[in-house]
């Protein structure tokens, strides 16, 4: 594992998970809504996930303005609801306009350039080690959907 770290590689394995259906009591298990999909991942890459994950979300919580909301310890998106109604009200009270733009990106986690991901994150003084790790994990990411005869009742 740490060889892992510091080299910036993950063995294949390491980076497979599997899609395991799950019955759901009372329901048509005919159709795919009648099962609860959970993951299973290898358990070496799932401990150095979360070892990366710790060490980068513990240097990002420095480096993150204090009004981004979501995804982060003791603070929820409602928050930044609650952050756009003070500024709006603030402008209204003062007689000037407030402009609010809203972003949905569907699909967005598959859409990120993986190579601009670690640029920016170099650029932000992120432990090279860190970034490697992460490129390393995302580049060789896969998921195999496992259907076992039991699962599917036949």
């Amino acid at each position: 594992m740490n060889s892992s770290i510091a080299t910036g590689t993950i063995p294949a394995h390491w980076t497979d998970s599997f899609l395991v259906p799950i019955p759901k009591p009372g329901k048509d298990h005919h159709t795919l809504q009648g099962y609860r999909i959970i993951t299973v991942q290898n358990i070496g890459g799932k401990l150095v996930e979360g070892l990366v994950s710790r060490q980068l979300s513990s240097y990002l919580e420095q480096h993150l303005p204090a009004t981004l909301g979501a995804y982060r310890p003791g603070r929820a998106t409602w928050l930044n609801v609650g952050q756009v109604v003070h500024t709006a009200f603030e402008a209204f009270e003062a007689r000037e306009h407030t402009l609010i733009v809203g972003l949905d990106l569907q699909d967005a986690y598959n859409l990120v350039s993986v190579p601009k991901l670690a640029r920016l994150l170099m650029d932000l003084g992120v432990n090279p080690y860190l970034v490697s790790e992460g490129v390393a994990k995302l580049r060789h990411l896969k998921t195999v959907q496992r259907f076992t005869y039991d699962l599917m009742g036949q």
